[in-house]
């Protein structure tokens, strides 16, 4: 639907209750579908810690903490007969209702021994502990299609119930040990040790071990001459660490399973089982491993803590390089053995960056301050192998565009079709329609990973007021954008405009000529019409038309606070006492992604960035804040 037809105050319903609107076969009226598609939802949560502390002599003491999150959820929705789209149950305009309820428990427990002791000039802590945690989660979902009685919400008004349920219960024990040496303050040194048992993997492969040991020294202790009205401290620090990790996103992985079987080719109805009173069973996709094991990151890292000018300028860098091996991934099998992947340990990544952050105080006088933050992020993240006779792993998405991980290459790359390309220009291959040669199979057309990201905030101080802003930068990184697409080959963007669509004799101008060269080499002179070109046979005819490129300058949040004088307070029962205005997402300048916001993510919070497909606006949130305390 065009954004220039307003809805407004036309009807949307006819007596019947049906819809009233001009695309009746795939569209719902927005105003038809606020009143009949309904949906509520209820959380209940309850959450908090007990701690204890007991000093058995002044070089011992047992410290232990339990917290426990536990929440429910129950949600349930209606599609009225006739709604066309998915809405809440996906009913093919029969209408549905369906009900869900979630619930999560999550606890916690951390106990452990710490002896202090000094022997001269050197300080010892020793710790000893245990910690458990244990996360449980149920869902059940029962799905009525086919309403029978308008309006009446309740699942018995259906004719086919689709039930479903799942659950998990994972359990981490750890035993672990902690010792640090420092010398005056001049340096320290640090050891761990730790071993788990992970529920998610089968003996011998639950239990694992994992150390680490870092170091510091303070050269400016080390070398006190070295202070002066310039040189405040200099600190170098490093360490090596070794980290096992289980995680929640291969719980069961040790097994294979049977589930309900379903048919369906991504366009068209889903065919499910019970089918005409029948019941059907398949075994699941992904086969499970029981040697499956934990995963392993070795962490190396280098540091140094400068300070200069009696406190005015502070700088710390690291630089690191993080190797991790034994990565669970879904590795693809021929699908004529009956299934199409096996969970494995199959990976090994490597990321090297390095981190900046330098804060400034160039302005300092009695009637307040200017405190500059800057951080600045750089990294790489290379896939360095793959399990034997594997090219590359799937992490998400579609046929065409999809995100891999390609042995040698970054990680988490865009694949999709492409334009076809000269062999010696490189030029775009024109067609005699005057319109792009799309490829047939898939390759690399976008990376998601960004060059650096630097991060700027500023704070104000000025007798009691306080503004604070944080501005936030982005260089580099690709994105797969539907929502863009669709704007533009619908000719809602305003550079569809930029030409008359029609000539003066009525017949459709042709002012666009795609830059590319035809099959003899030749260049393309082929005039197409702005629906040809930013259509789906035109710009948009392969996915690599669909990729965008990242960067951004934005104020991600700013604040305006006041903290009243305590005089002011004296004669109330407060003790402080502030008022604040605040604003998230205030402006966004993203010169090559037009129209949106980039920061989305069509596959979640997931390992896997790079598509965005109709997602949600952005949202700009601005607010007022008191605080009182007593």
């Amino acid at each position: 639907m065009p954004r220039s037809y307003d809805l407004t105050g036309t009807p949307f319903e006819n007596p019947d209750g049906s819809q009233n609107f001009y695309n009746n076969s795939i569209e719902d009226n927005p105003y038809w579908t606020i009143k009949n598609n309904r949906f509520n939802d209820e959380i209940n949560r309850f959450y908090g810690y007990a701690a204890i502390n007991y000093k058995i002599n002044p070089s011992l003491q047992f410290d232990y903490k339990m917290g426990a999150d536990l929440f429910s959820t129950f949600n349930h929705g209606y599609d009225q007969v006739g709604a066309r789209g998915g809405a809440n149950t996906t009913a093919n305009g029969a209408g549905g209702v369906v009900e869900r309820r979630n619930n999560f428990r999550q606890i916690n427990s951390n106990g452990f021994l710490t002896f202090n002791k000094k022997f001269g000039d050197f300080n010892t802590t020793a710790i000893v502990g245990n910690e458990i945690s244990q996360i449980y989660s149920n869902a059940a979902q029962i799905i009525g299609r086919g309403i029978i009685v308008r309006d009446f919400e309740q699942l018995k008004n259906t004719t086919a119930l689709t039930p479903t349920n799942s659950s998990s219960n994972v359990r981490l024990i750890g035993l672990y040990g902690d010792f640090t040496v420092g010398y005056k303050s001049i340096a320290s040194l640090n050891l761990t040790l730790r071993n788990d048992w992970s529920s998610t993997f089968l003996k011998p492969n639950n239990s694992y071990l994992y150390n680490a040991v870092a170091g510091s020294v303070n050269i400016t202790e080390l070398f006190p001459s070295l202070k002066s009205n310039i040189i405040d401290n200099i600190k170098l620090r490093g360490n090596v660490a070794k980290v096992g990790k289980a995680g929640l996103d291969f719980v069961y992985s040790t097994d294979s399973y049977i589930f309900g079987a379903a048919i369906a080719d991504g366009f068209g109805p889903t065919i499910s089982f019970p089918f005409g009173g029948l019941q059907g069973f398949t075994l699941g996709d992904a086969a499970g491993n029981a040697l499956l094991g934990p995963e392993f990151t070795t962490n190396k890292e280098i540091a140094a803590e400068l300070s200069f000018f009696r406190g005015r300028l502070g700088i710390e860098g690291t630089v690191y390089r993080q190797d991790s091996k034994d990565l669970i991934f879904g590795v693809p099998v021929s699908n004529t053995s009956g299934i199409g992947s096996v969970v494995k340990n199959a990976g090994k990544l490597s990321n090297k960056g390095v981190e900046l952050s330098v804060t400034a105080v160039p302005l300092k006088t009695k009637l307040g301050s200017w405190t500059i933050n800057v951080n600045y992020t750089q990294f790489k993240s290379r896939v360095d192998a793959l399990d034997a006779g594997v090219s590359n792993i799937f992490l998400g998405g579609f046929t065409t565009p999809n995100i891999r991980l390609v042995t040698g290459d970054e990680y988490g790359q865009i694949y999709g079709n492409a334009y076809q390309r000269d062999a010696k220009t490189g030029q775009m291959l024109i067609g005699a329609n005057g319109l792009p040669i799309i490829t047939t199979g898939v390759q690399k057309i976008g990376n998601p990973n960004p060059k650096y990201l630097l991060g700027i905030t500023n704070t104000i101080e000025m007798k009691g007021f306080t503004l604070s802003f944080l501005l936030d930068i982005k260089k580099g990184g690709q994105q797969y954008s539907r929502n863009i697409a669709d704007i533009r080959r619908n000719g809602a963007g305003a550079e569809t405009a930029e030409f008359a669509r029609l000539n003066a004799n009525g017949t459709p101008a042709t002012p666009y000529i795609f830059a590319g060269v035809l099959a003899n080499g030749q260049p393309n002179t082929t005039a197409v019409t702005a629906q040809n070109y930013w259509g789906n046979s035109g710009v948009f005819a392969a996915a690599e038309g669909f990729i965008f490129e990242t960067s951004w300058f934005r104020i991600r949040e700013a604040s305006l606070s006041y903290s009243v004088p305590s005089s002011l307070l004296k004669k109330t029962p407060f003790g402080s006492a502030s008022l604040s205005l605040f604003g998230r997402n205030l402006f966004l300048h993203a010169p090559n992604y037009p129209h949106l916001d980039p920061e989305q993510n069509a596959l979640g919070v997931s390992n896997a960035q790079g598509l965005e497909f109709n997602a949600l606006p952005q949202t700009r949130s601005m607010g007022v804040s008191l605080k009182l305390s007593l």
